[in-house]
């Protein structure tokens, strides 16, 4: 049975304030906005000629990827330990990618609830110099694997 829809209504709703983003055991800071995974899953279409509808099977799922918006300021540990890791998750050398690096998404719930992933990152979009405005930097990490959520 589905619960009362004044349950729904009165549900706790979760503050986006506080939420945390850790690289490994290190929370980064100076973080203004982070998309948590976007979840997908592959389909493979198995209809038949005689059906009057398509008809698909989940093939494969992919936990997609999580963005995080930073202040922009070349010198702050955020900012440099992003630089860091994109030199270094690839051995120039060799052309392989290095062991993906562990990361923790901590909601701000009452347990606190987590999203545990490993991911290597794959973008840094500097943002705009605007007059009146402050510089941010989009950092992407492409999840590897399942997610464990606690």
């Amino acid at each position: 049975a589905s619960p009362p829809r004044w349950a729904e209504k009165h549900a706790a709703k979760l503050r986006a304030k506080g939420t945390l983003l850790k690289q490994g055991s290190t929370t980064l800071l100076q973080i203004s906005r982070i998309k948590p995974p976007n979840i997908t899953a592959e389909t493979a279409d198995v209809t038949e000629l005689g059906d009057a509808w398509r008809s698909f099977f989940a093939t494969i799922n992919d936990a997609g990827e999580v963005a995080y918006d930073v202040f922009f300021d070349p010198d702050a540990a955020t900012l440099t330990s992003v630089r860091d890791l994109f030199a270094d998750q690839v051995d120039s050398a060799e052309a392989v990618s290095s062991t993906p690096q562990s990361w923790v998404i901590q909601f701000t719930d009452a347990t606190p609830a987590t999203a545990t992933f490993s991911g290597s990152l794959t973008g840094m979009d500097i943002g705009d110099a605007e007059i009146g405005g402050f510089m941010t930097a989009t950092i992407t990490i492409k999840i590897t694997g399942a997610i464990t959520w606690a």
